[in-house]
């Protein structure tokens, strides 16, 4: 079963499917949101993305429809972030964005 195929069916019109996603299935990825304020145009929220026990970076979203912004703590791990998002989810400029999601969706499955 793929990675993709975890997530609850009813979540998965939240995201894209990765093109190839066998290389996150080893990177323990998760996204620990840890404060969020809803607001007239949506909710905002700050986040941690993790690499095991590392923090790769701080993940913000000013929920306005636009995309996250990134605080990077771990150059080394953000590049492998980087690269990872770029695999699963093609040159775009939203595929940061597009995995940070897919791993938030990733802990719906467990």
């Amino acid at each position: 079963m793929s990675l993709y195929e975890t997530i609850p069916d009813y979540l998965r019109v939240y995201t894209q499917k990765p093109i190839e996603e066998s290389h996150l299935a080893g990177r323990n990825y998760s996204v620990i949101i840890v404060d969020e304020l809803e607001h007239s145009h949506g909710v905002a929220w700050v986040g941690h993305i993790m690499s095991g026990k590392k923090l790769v970076a701080v993940v913000e979203n000013a929920g306005r429809g636009g995309c996250n912004d990134y605080i990077v703590k771990d150059e080394a791990l953000w590049h492998t972030f980087a690269m990872d998002a770029y695999v699963a989810f093609g040159n775009s400029s939203e595929a940061k964005d597009t995995l940070v999601q897919f791993i938030d969706l990733l802990s719906e499955a467990v």
